[in-house]
């Protein structure tokens, strides 16, 4: 197993340029980061896919407004991590937009972590494809109730 600190280092710095302009405007940058069975959970139910993400990234303008805070990792397997962090967005008016975050990572055979999930709780609005929304002040943060690694 991956040492807690080191792991916590390396996908922070992954979660960090999937937020950049650079990575985000890059479909051959994406590929690398995204797994090709990326799927992201959207609050009408739809799940999104590899390709419907990477055209939506590709397409985007606008400046990077997006940063992380209380990042954790935590591995659940010898392969899958759970990323857990609040995110905030600055808007256009300079209101900001909080949420709290998690993100699934598998460690692939060739050694390279690749993002694989991007659960959403269904009570809560999609306000962009990064996926930042507000949290009610009455929920608690987002719960995996299951999944099969194989």
């Amino acid at each position: 197993m991956i040492a807690p600190s080191a792991l916590a280092d390396h996908l922070l710095g992954l979660e960090l340029a999937l937020q950049s302009r650079e990575v985000r405007g890059s479909e051959q940058k994406l590929r690398e980061l995204l797994a090709p069975d990326f799927r992201e959970f959207g609050r009408s139910g739809l799940a999104y896919t590899f390709d419907d993400v990477v055209t939506r990234l590709v397409a985007e303008t606008g400046p990077d407004n997006t940063s992380i805070s209380d990042f954790s990792a935590t591995m659940l397997s010898d392969t899958i991590a759970l990323a857990t962090y609040r995110g905030t967005r600055v808007n256009d008016d300079g209101s900001r937009l909080l949420a709290n975050r998690s993100s699934i990572w598998r460690l692939d055979p060739d050694g390279a972590w690749s993002f694989t999930r991007a659960p959403r709780r269904s009570d809560q609005p999609d306000t962009s494809v990064r996926g930042l929304r507000r949290r009610p002040s009455n929920t608690s943060m987002i719960s995996i109730s299951s999944f099969s690694i194989r």
